[in-house]
C-alpha cells in the first residue's frame, strides 16, 4: 500500500454528533449508515470518538440506558490523521496506540474516518491483478 494517502482509503462523511446526543440516537444512526463509529463534535471541533464497542462496554456495561448522553461515553481525545498523510503512517499510529480507527481532520474539520478495515481493504485491492474483473464468469 506504499504511497497511498489516507484520503484514498478513508470512509468519507463520518457521523458527527454533539455531546448531548443520546446513545440510543447514535446507535440508530450507526445502524442506518452501516458504520461502527461516530465523531463527537462541539464548537471547538472533534472532542471524541464513539465506537460500537464504547456503546457496549462503557454505556450498556455500566447499566446506562439509551437516553444517556454520549458526552461521557466517547473515547477522548481521539488520535487524528490528515487526508494527505500516508496510509501506512496511519496504520502504524493505530497499531502503536491499539486503536482500530481514527478521525481524518482537514483544516480543523472532520472529513472522514480511517479504520483498520479500510486499510485492509486497500491492501487487498492493491494486491489484485488489474484484470481480475475482466475474466468471463464461469
Amino acid at each position: 500500500m506504499s504511497g497511498k494517502k489516507v484520503r484514498e482509503v478513508m470512509t468519507p462523511m463520518p457521523i458527527q454528533v454533539p455531546p448531548a446526543t443520546s446513545v440510543g440516537d447514535v446507535a440508530r444512526l450507526m445502524r442506518e449508515r452501516g458504520v461502527g463509529s461516530a465523531l463527537v463534535v462541539d464548537g471547538t471541533g472533534v472532542v471524541g470518538l464513539l465506537t460500537y464497542r464504547d456503546l457496549m462496554v462503557r454505556v450498556l456495561g455500566n447499566d446506562h440506558g439509551p437516553d444517556t448522553q454520549i458526552g461521557g461515553g466517547a473515547a477522548e481525545p481521539p488520535l487524528c490523521v490528515g487526508p494527505s498523510d500516508e496510509a501506512d503512517a496511519a496504520a502504524e499510529l493505530m497499531r502503536a496506540n491499539a486503536v482500530s480507527q481514527v478521525p481524518v481532520i482537514e483544516r480543523g474539520a472532520a472529513v472522514g474516518i480511517v479504520s483498520l478495515g479500510d486499510l485492509a481493504a486497500a491492501r487487498i485491492r492493491a494486491s489484485l491483478p488489474e484484470d481480475v474483473g475482466a475474466a468471463p464468469n464461469r
